[in-house]
């Protein structure tokens, strides 16, 4: 049996920068996904429950911009950095 892990992650801007109040959605998960999108918050950080080591597409949206990102999970992750 496996265990249920979050994505923990911090959005950041080309910068390094954390990113505020970006929209990030799971589009595609390597098992059924039942919380499937999150708000980072001031500091760009983000947590999606329920999920389990794999390989994920998610969607990032901010200020009206849409960007797709694929993102592996492995077992011992907690945190993942993304930059736009």
């Amino acid at each position: 049996m496996q265990t249920t892990n979050s994505i923990k992650g911090i959005l950041k801007d080309s910068a390094g920068k954390p990113v505020a109040n970006a929209v990030i959605m799971v589009i595609d998960a390597p098992q059924e996904f039942s919380d499937i999108a999150s708000e980072s918050n001031e500091r760009g950080e983000f947590s999606l429950l329920d999920s389990k080591p794999g390989k994920y597409t998610i969607q990032i949206n901010h200020d009206n911009i849409l960007v797709n990102k694929e993102v592996i999970i492995k077992p011992n992750d907690t945190t993942i950095i993304i930059k736009l």
